[in-house]
């Protein structure tokens, strides 16, 4: 995580902001426009169809109201995982509704056309002359199409407002974390230099040193000739060399701020250190936010195989519960989808 990040995803989403407000200003003019002039047509229309004049306008304040409420739902449901039921019936609503109101606004124009030819041929002037009956039909069904056009981009842009604020949310969290790590490293060295004359305080000085400078770089005779080590340190870390080619950092007390310092130099992706320090950062935190948080987003299933990865050798290198969270429900509900996608896939 750099500083460069941070302001870029920072800017991203006060950007998203500016454009979603002059694309609501737009689309509220383009809007109230279109749903004068689909008002209008769709009155006409059912005092076509014998509707009584004073309750006439409840039709089109029904199928356009219909046109956006649908729209939204549709685009809200779509940003939440799990709810493709719901999502799917607000589509359909929305395809039935923009269907009725196209067809409608064209009847209307298309009728009104037919009439005023007939005017004509009995020879009546209108003051006009108008266009053929299905140009008019085409031009009428432009206003419900904004409706829909319109309400649709507003949702499209709401949902990546949501999304550039968690990304953005997540930086800071990730660069909070290692903000901490500094304050930890100033708060250990000074520690270490007030009781360096304990036993442990040799080795702990070499590994915390070690770690800042991103090496560990011990060797047997370095430990024989430390006279400030006892010889149970001295064993301990002789083991710790023998078996420094598994590539796991060493920790002499596996704690919360330790883990921190295990997780940044660990052998792993930075997609799979992004997730663990979310994870960290906030146990709470479920897999499928913490995947759509990710840049680029990516699937709970995805997410939870990222930390899995770093459990896995956080255990190894002797960390557990705590400071590793509890994630036992998680394991067993994404275990359990994966055993399901293979029995599905070999029958």
């Amino acid at each position: 995580m750099t500083d460069f990040n941070l302001r870029a995803a920072k800017i991203q989403f006060r950007s998203l902001i500016v454009v979603l407000v002059v694309a609501i200003i737009i689309a509220t003019g383009i809007t109230t426009g279109s749903f004068v002039l689909s008002f209008d047509a769709l009155r006409e229309f059912g005092r076509q169809n014998m509707m009584r004049a004073d309750l006439a306008w409840i039709l089109p304040a029904i199928i356009d109201s219909a046109i956006g409420f649908s729209t939204m739902a549709a685009v809200a449901l779509n940003k939440i995982t799990g709810h493709s039921r719901g999502r799917n019936f607000f589509a359909g609503l929305a395809a039935v509704v923009v269907f009725l109101s196209v067809y409608m606004n064209a009847s209307h124009a298309y009728q009104a056309v037919v009439e005023a030819e007939r005017k004509i041929a009995a020879g009546i002037d209108i003051g006009i002359t108008p266009n053929a009956p299905w140009v008019a039909a085409l031009t009428a069904i432009i206003p419900p199409a904004l409706i829909l056009a319109c309400t649709h981009g507003l949702g499209i842009l709401i949902k990546a407002i949501g999304s550039a604020y968690n990304e953005y949310s997540a930086q800071i969290r990730v660069a909070a974390s290692e903000v901490d790590q500094e304050e930890f490293f100033e708060f250990r060295e000074q520690e270490l230099a007030s009781t360096k004359h304990s036993d442990l305080a040799g080795a702990d000085t070499r590994y915390f040193a070690g770690v800042r400078d991103d090496s560990l770089d011990y060797n047997a005779e370095n430990l024989q000739t430390t006279e400030l080590l006892s010889s149970d340190t001295r064993e301990s870390l002789a083991d710790h060399v023998e078996h420094e080619s598994d590539e796991i950092p060493f920790a002499s007390s596996p704690n919360a701020l330790t883990l921190d310092v295990f997780l940044t130099n660990a052998d792993l992706s930075d997609a799979v250190k992004a997730t663990a320090r979310m994870k960290l950062a906030d146990p709470s935190l479920s897999f499928e936010y913490i995947g759509s948080a990710s840049s680029p987003s990516v699937h709970a299933s995805t997410a939870w195989r990222r930390y899995d990865k770093f459990e896995s050798l956080a255990h190894q290198a002797g960390y557990d519960v705590p400071p590793l969270p509890d994630v036992r429900s998680d394991r067993a509900k994404y275990d359990e989808e994966a055993r399901a996608s293979v029995v599905g896939a070999t029958s």
